[in-house]
C-alpha cells in the first residue's frame, strides 16, 4: 500500500504526489521491491458561493454596501480561509437610490483575505436592495378673506409649502378639497384648507410617503354702513321715523 502527499493544496493538473509505500505479506522477502516514489494527480477547484447581503435605504439617501465581510456571506471556504472584500456592480439602485423599489445588489471580484481565488469555482449570487419611499409633508398655506369675497387658494406653489423633497425636485400643483370656507366665504370664522393630490413638477409621487397638512382660512367680517334716512316734519306734528327699510339705507351687504 502507499500514501500520497501533494506538495501543496492549490488547484492544478499533473501535480506531483510524493508516495510513501508499505510492503508486507507472506512472500515479501522473496522480492526486491523498488518503490515508485511519486506520481501525478489533479486538484480541482472547489465550489464557493459568494452572496451579496440584502440592504435597505430611503429614497434620496446613499446606500452603503458595507465594508469587507459586512457586504456579503460565503459558503464553501476551506481551512478557515477568508475573503477580504467584493466589488458591487453599478446596478441601478445598488450604489444609489434613484427611485423607490427593489434592485439587485450584484457582487463580483472576491479578493483579499486569506483565500486563493484560483482554488475555487466561484458563483456570485445577487442580494436585494429595497429603497423605501421618503416622508414628504405638503402643507396648505394659510389664507384670509373678507366675508362675501371669493377666496383664491393660489396657483402652483403659492398654494402650499413642502418639506422632504430630494434632489431639488418640485411639486407643481395640489388639489384643495371643498371644505366649507376653503373655496368660498359663506360665513365669518375659521376653516380648514384641505390639500391633497400633489402632482406635476419634477417629483415622482411613488418615491414619497406623502402627509397632507391643513392650512387655516380666516374669514373676516365685512364693513357694513347703515345710514338713517333724512326726514321732515311741521312744528307740532309728530315725526315718524318710518318702518323697515324706509327708515334707513345700507352700504356693504352681500349676496
Amino acid at each position: 500500500s502507499a500514501t500520497g502527499t501533494f506538495d501543496n493544496a492549490n488547484v492544478g493538473t499533473g501535480k506531483t504526489v510524493t508516495l510513501v509505500e508499505t510492503n508486507a505479506g507472506d512472500d515479501v522477502g522473496n522480492y526486491t521491491i523498488t518503490d515508485q516514489g511519486s506520481t501525478t494527480a489533479n486538484i480541482t477547484a472547489k465550489a464557493l458561493t459568494v452572496t451579496a447581503d440584502d440592504g435597505s435605504a430611503t429614497y434620496g439617501t446613499a446606500f452603503s454596501v458595507g465594508a469587507g465581510s459586512s457586504a456579503f456571506t460565503s459558503s464553501g471556504l476551506e481551512n478557515s480561509e477568508t475573503i477580504g472584500s467584493i466589488t458591487i456592480a453599478s446596478d441601478d439602485g445598488a450604489t444609489n437610490t434613484s427611485s423607490a423599489g427593489t434592485y439587485d445588489i450584484v457582487p463580483s471580484a472576491a479578493t483579499g483575505g486569506t483565500f486563493t481565488a484560483s482554488n475555487y469555482s466561484i458563483t456570485y449570487a445577487n442580494g436585494t436592495l429595497t429603497v423605501n419611499p421618503k416622508a414628504l409633508t405638503v402643507t396648505a398655506n394659510d389664507g384670509s378673506a373678507t366675508y362675501g369675497t371669493a377666496f383664491s387658494v393660489g396657483a402652483g406653489s403659492s398654494a402650499f409649502t413642502s418639506s422632504g423633497l430630494e434632489n431639488s425636485e418640485t411639486i407643481g400643483t395640489i388639489t384643495i378639497a371643498s371644505d366649507d370656507g376653503a373655496t368660498n366665504t359663506s360665513s365669518v370664522g375659521t376653516y380648514n384648507i384641505v390639500p391633497s393630490a400633489a402632482t406635476d413638477g419634477t417629483f415622482t409621487a411613488s418615491n414619497y410617503n406623502i402627509t397632507y397638512a391643513n392650512g387655516t382660512l380666516t374669514v373676516a367680517a365685512k364693513d357694513l354702513t347703515i345710514t338713517a334716512n333724512n326726514g321732515s316734519a311741521t312744528y307740532g306734528t309728530a315725526f315718524s321715523v318710518g318702518a323697515g327699510s324706509s327708515a334707513f339705507t345700507s352700504s356693504g351687504l352681500e349676496n
